[in-house]
């Protein structure tokens, strides 16, 4: 599937929900605005469970959106050269990542360069990284391990070591343990 500015910018005062099943559900991101310019309205909400997203291009701000986002238990599978900006959100939209997993290190995922709004990244795992004119502090909002070196499987499993991912997260997975962080663990786990 695509994700096209289309759907950032609908008649709707609805949420919008996307729920994917996990490896099977990829959703191809193409550059939504432009380092200058956002798109989108905060009529309403977008919220994506359990998929991978994808891109192989390379582009100065790839999410330039004023929509708010949730984002649970997503693979960032983005394979292009980022100069900055991955996640930009603009003009007070804020968005969450929730138990998700970044399998590669990119120097600048996330740029909050706005007087309002947020990014959260809570219960994830990966080579998450800020962007211009950001720092970690604003968005390294709970139980997350950031690292360079990032091990997981071609399932997108963590292999780190389990004192860096297992049973240290916000939250409980499905059994009723304290959550893992990545997208196995949470209430929207890969694995259920």
């Amino acid at each position: 599937y695509n994700l096209t500015s289309d759907m950032l910018n609908l008649n709707c005062n609805k949420k919008i929900v996307f729920m994917g099943k996990g490896a099977e559900t990829i959703l191809n991101i193409t550059q939504i605005g432009t380092d200058y310019s956002s798109t989108g309205n905060n009529k309403y909400d977008l919220d994506f469970y359990r998929m991978i997203w994808y891109n192989e291009g390379s582009y100065l701000n790839l999410l330039n959106t004023n929509n708010n986002m949730n984002l649970y238990n997503i693979v960032f599978d983005l394979k292009g050269t980022y100069r900055d900006g991955v996640i930009s959100p603009r003009n007070s939209a804020n968005i969450t990542i929730n138990n998700c997993l970044l399998p590669f290190y990119v120097s600048s995922f996330i740029r909050v360069d706005m007087t309002s709004g947020y990014v959260r990244v809570i219960n994830s795992y990966g080579g998450f990284n800020s962007g211009y004119n950001t720092n970690q502090t604003q968005w390294d909002y709970a139980t997350n391990y950031i690292t360079n070196t990032i091990l997981s499987d071609k399932n997108y499993k963590i292999t780190d070591d389990e004192l860096h991912w297992k049973d240290i997260g916000t939250g409980y997975d499905i059994d009723g343990s304290k959550a893992d962080l990545g997208v196995y663990g949470g209430i929207y786990s890969w694995e259920y």
